[in-house]
């Protein structure tokens, strides 16, 4: 059996999905295959959970306790591991007791040992048939260092250095990663996969790092590297690769088994119009206050009304000294907690919640649930200068509810959302946000949300976004039912350091209207 048969044959019929006790156990016989397929996948099997190597007594372990286990047949059918080994001299090796053991070991071959048997090969098939020379498929790869002293021909071909046009020859481990990876990113794992639903949905620039890749249980079981991740795809139509040293990435595209199915990323899919929808309340049938229509120097940023959205922005107008100094007082003086990428190993940005009238409603964030702190004196003199100054609110409209986020540097975001949750109630019903910014400037996203996005997650319509820069003293404000469609984002810069001018402090005021039911005033009419 070649190497290419059981590839093609084994892993793409049966599924490498299944676990190690689904191969060892499945029905495949060796009889019901026509050769040693079952077996050979489960003996790759074992040595792959041991590194490669073990010990060939532990063959034993795909036996069952039955005298017709049909792994014990088609091993004894070979005259025993030696000979089962040996009539598949491209997959194994067995090597003699090293000091201190008793028994040969047995393991797979490298990419390197695949590669000469398959060249053997081919040079014996040549032989028999023309006394053409072999090409020397080292020297096609521009991999070959023997020279002249190579045993075969160098002279009818010139280094391929692009090897993605070539027909690599995968060992066992990297044919593994690559089915592997490219089975989370199919549109058949997608439909399930809660985790990278959730990772491609947040890939704001189109790249998935590997590293969300190698958190994956089997690719920590297995131990993989990032560069066996890149080497295993080269090639594959499936993906584009980013080969940049500590940025690796890669981006799904439009496959060959895929036909015209389209990627959640693609520019085929960013072009894709907005899907019809019904048409909102108007103005006239259900009235709506506008701070357009209540403060001064407002400017229209997003006017929607047949879906009953609108945004609005309003300069600063402040002394940069009072703002310099605000934004001292709110770095300072709040008790931030951090807010973490799901690992563990970013913070996004710090967040404080203050609300009124004895509220003790909790704002949570996934799984982080952050407690109202106390107001203090100071955010009443900000709240009378931006709410009632200019906002143009009474103190009796003012909103119930303040999220404070601070960003210590440019690396730090807040990928796309929608202010939805349930305290709020902005998908349901009106609902009227604004926010404030101190420091340094910061770009500011919105765009009409794609419910129907491939990955089963809602996305954005990336033609639709429309960008504004919060500068010092901006406001913005998004009325109607943004939230029900529309998405937003603080777009992540550059810089990783974090020098004090690109700090950057950001409030945002929303009306309470659901209570959490541990809430006090939850039972309050």
């Amino acid at each position: 059996m070649e190497y290419h048969a059981w590839q093609s044959q084994g892993w793409q019929s049966q599924g490498w999905q299944q676990n190690k006790s689904s191969w060892w156990n499945q029905g495949h016989t060796a009889e019901d295959s026509g050769d040693d397929q079952a077996t050979t996948m489960a003996l790759m099997t074992l040595l792959l959970h041991s590194g490669g190597r073990r010990s060939a007594s532990a063959v034993g372990f795909l036996y069952d306790r039955s005298q017709s286990c049909p792994h014990r047949k088609a091993i004894r059918a070979r005259g025993g591991v030696s000979g089962f080994v040996a009539a598949h001299p491209e997959i194994f090796a067995l090597e003699k007791p090293e000091p201190g053991e008793k028994c040969p070991s047995i393991r797979l071959r490298t990419q390197e040992e695949q590669w000469a048997w398959a060249s053997r090969m081919q040079n014996e098939q040549a032989s028999s048939a023309t006394t053409k020379p072999t090409l020397c498929k080292y020297f096609q790869m521009g991999r070959c260092t023997k020279g002249n002293e190579c045993a075969f021909d160098h002279g009818q071909a010139a280094p391929i250095q692009n090897v993605q046009n070539t027909n690599k020859v995968f060992s066992c481990r990297e044919a593994i990663v690559r089915k592997q990876v490219l089975f989370y990113l199919s549109e058949e794992n997608l439909r399930t996969d809660t985790y990278f639903k959730n990772v491609i949905a947040e890939s704001t620039d189109d790249w998935i790092p590997i590293d969300c890749i190698l958190r994956c249980p089997r690719m920590q079981h297995m131990g993989v590297t990032t560069r066996e991740v890149i080497d295993a795809l080269r090639g594959a139509t499936e993906v584009q690769l980013r080969d940049v040293p500590g940025k690796e990435a890669l981006q799904r595209t439009r496959s060959q088994q895929q036909h015209d199915q389209v990627s959640p990323h693609s520019p085929e899919h960013k072009g894709r119009q907005p899907q019809l929808f019904t048409p909102e309340a108007t103005l006239e049938e259900q009235p709506l206050k506008l701070l357009r229509d209540i403060g001064t120097g407002w400017e229209s940023v997003i006017e929607d009304a047949p879906r009953r959205s609108w945004c609005g922005y309003r300069a600063n107008t402040w002394p940069d000294t009072l703002l310099q100094a605000e934004l001292q007082l709110l770095r300072y003086s709040v008790a931030w907690q951090e807010l973490r990428t799901r690992d563990q190993s970013f913070v996004t940005r710090s967040t404080a919640w203050y609300v009124r009238g004895g509220c003790r409603c909790r704002y949570v964030y996934g799984e982080v649930s952050i407690e109202p702190q106390e107001r203090p004196a100071w955010l009443d003199t900000i709240e009378a200068r931006v709410l009632g100054g200019g906002c143009g609110l009474p103190r009796e409209e003012w909103p119930d509810s303040v999220n404070l986020n601070f960003y210590q540097h440019d690396g730090q975001n807040v990928g796309w959302h929608s202010d939805d949750e349930n305290l709020f109630r902005g998908s349901d019903s009106d609902c009227r946000i604004i926010s404030a910014s101190w420091g340094a400037p910061r770009t500011f996203d919105l765009a009409l949300k794609d419910l129907a996005h491939p990955s089963g997650r809602a996305s954005v319509y990336h033609n639709s976004v429309t960008s504004i820069q919060l500068a010092p003293g901006d406001l913005c404000s998004m009325e109607g039912l943004m939230q029900r469609h529309y998405s937003h984002q603080i777009v992540k810069g550059t810089t990783e350091e974090s020098p004090p001018t690109n700090v950057r402090v950001n409030l945002t005021w929303r009306y309470i209207v659901q209570h959490k039911p541990y809430c006090p005033l939850a039972h309050k009419g």
